[in-house]
């Protein structure tokens, strides 16, 4: 299971959104907290296209770090740091936690914990 969320986190660092997609089934879901253009809930492979998109587009060159892995039968939490420029060329950090429930080796669900206040006060 730890190799599967760094294979996941691999795929969002080198930007291989349609390998990454791979990983999803095709009614899973991602959750991102917030208030901010990226915050909602995603369902569907269209719609987590959708958001993967807009990351991009926000943070271009965002790197995560994973800091730790906690995984059991069909849950995995990673604690990670992550880092990039704004497409408007501003610093961005932060740290968080993601986990992702599994069944049949597919993402069933995805939510996202991070102080989303990071994100609004980058101007994205």
């Amino acid at each position: 299971m730890k190799d599967f969320a760094v294979n996941i986190f691999n795929l969002i660092n080198e930007k291989k959104w349609d390998e990454l997609l791979e990983y999803f089934t095709e009614d899973s879901y991602f959750v991102f907290p917030g208030s901010s253009p990226l915050g909602g809930t995603y369902k569907g492979l269209n719609e987590l296209k959708r958001f993967f998109r807009k990351m991009a587009i926000a943070v271009p060159d965002i790197t995560f770090n994973i800091i730790n892995i906690i995984a059991s039968e069909n849950l995995i939490a990673v604690q990670w740091e992550n880092k990039g420029q704004t497409r408007k060329k501003i610093d961005y950090e932060n740290q968080g936690v993601t986990v992702i429930e599994i069944a049949h080796n597919k993402i069933v669900s995805m939510r996202d914990y991070l102080d989303t206040e990071k994100i609004i006060s980058s101007g994205k």
